[in-house]
């Protein structure tokens, strides 16, 4: 969502990749300092359409790098549970929702 946003545009590198997976919700506006984008040639992405390997190469990237991610609020059901991870997922309350099949 937008904390999410403005972590990505203040730690990310020169020539760094944003790519946005999600909407964020309730239409909110996110202030984005054009002149950060700017020097730090930044690339913005919104993705609706994932592809297996961009989906792949994400949560590869999330688990390597778990601690950047204290920010977001993730609810962990176990696959028996499936049905109610879905309900869950489309309540807003958390930033993501997971099906653990370990």
């Amino acid at each position: 969502g937008e904390k999410g946003l403005v972590y990505a545009l203040n730690m990310i590198e020169r020539g760094g990749t944003i790519v946005l997976f999600q909407s964020i919700a309730n239409e909110s506006v996110v202030s984005i300092d054009y002149n950060k984008v700017h020097y730090k040639e930044i690339k913005i992405h919104g993705s609706i359409a994932h592809t297996k390997r961009n989906f792949q190469d994400a949560v590869s990237f999330v688990s390597r790098h778990n601690d950047l991610y204290k920010i977001l609020s993730l609810k962990i059901y176990s696959k028996k549970e499936h049905l109610a991870a879905f309900q869950e997922s489309i309540t807003h309350k958390f930033n993501r929702v997971a099906i653990s099949f370990g």
